[in-house]
């Protein structure tokens, strides 16, 4: 995987990156609904953003360089 944006195929094996524990729950819903788009590194497990297509919500996971964050966020 290269930086930038996921195929829609590869957000499902995201969810298994993260911790169960109730602070990731969000995140992790978010991923397994398939109803967002995510950034990662080359290695996900390096850092990640994903952004809900429903709602203003976003987040991270690890330490996505700041170009990752830059290109989830909309422009005003």
């Amino acid at each position: 995987m290269s930086p930038g944006t996921v195929p829609a195929d590869s957000i499902d094996s995201l969810a298994e990156l993260l911790p169960d524990e109730p602070g990731w729950i969000d995140l992790r819903g978010l991923l397994l609904s398939g109803r967002c788009d995510v950034w990662a590194e080359t290695d996900a497990a390096d850092g990640l953003v994903a952004r809900s297509w429903d709602f203003p919500f976003a987040a991270l996971y690890g330490r996505p360089r700041p170009e990752l964050i830059t290109a989830a966020t909309p422009a005003p």
